[in-house]
């Protein structure tokens, strides 16, 4: 797992920090940042298979005086415990994880249903998706995978690509075009224009300045 702290962080981010180390890496996450008086506090994002708040009590019940306070459900809590017990609370969360979860979990897998056709692809079908929402944790919205080619790539902010995608059924080019957008990417990874890319995705609408448009919101390039 990840277990990370820096005296000049701040508490309002280290959740977002915690959630995208998650994502990347899919290993659980607990970011510090300084409190007052010698204290710091995290915020912890687990992955499926291990309930972080369950490991957290584990934890405080084999080591007394290590965690002040600590509290949440199986995929996200917050704690508080003295700077200087960092190194032990590190050494006792790892060795609480190694015996209360299987290595399997760390395994990521990933789930698609299935490819969307040409005539699936569009703003119909990512309305249709949108109005049955909410989604949650156990009703995850759908997930699809495809082939693409790039036709437009773009750099925002240094840490997002926008794009322009061409859909490809059986190694073949479709007049079928859609936008995407990937967030918070290794931007060494990703090919440039021309390239045919594997996409694992969700399908979302998209509204600027009155208009709506289906967008795709690339979860993994495969």
């Amino acid at each position: 797992m990840f277990c990370l702290y820096k005296d000049d962080w701040h508490q309002g981010v280290i959740g977002i920090l915690a959630a995208r180390i998650r994502e990347r890496y899919h290993r659980p996450a607990i970011i510090f940042a300084p409190g007052d008086e010698g204290i710091i506090k995290g915020s912890a994002r687990s992955i499926s298979g291990l309930h972080i708040r369950d490991i957290l009590d584990v934890v405080a019940t084999q080591n007394p005086k290590l965690i002040d306070k600590f509290g949440g459900h199986a995929m996200a809590a917050g704690l508080s415990m003295a700077e200087s017990k960092l190194p032990e609370f590190i050494a006792a969360i790892t060795t609480a994880i190694t015996e209360q979860c299987d290595a399997s979990i760390f395994q990521e897998k990933l789930l698609s249903d299935g490819a969307l056709q040409r005539d699936e692809l569009n703003l119909n079908s990512a309305d249709q998706i949108r109005f049955a929402a909410p989604w949650g944790q156990h009703f995850p919205a759908p997930v699809f995978d495809n082939y693409f080619e790039i036709m437009q790539k773009r750099i925002l902010k240094n840490a997002h690509v926008k794009l322009v995608l061409r859909l490809m059924e059986n190694q073949e080019k479709t007049a079928t075009t859609v936008d995407a957008i990937a967030f918070n990417v290794n931007l060494d990874e990703w090919p440039e224009q021309g390239a045919i890319v594997h996409l694992l995705y969700k399908l979302d609408v998209n509204e600027f300045r009155g208009v709506s448009s289906a967008q795709l919101m690339v979860d993994r390039l495969l």
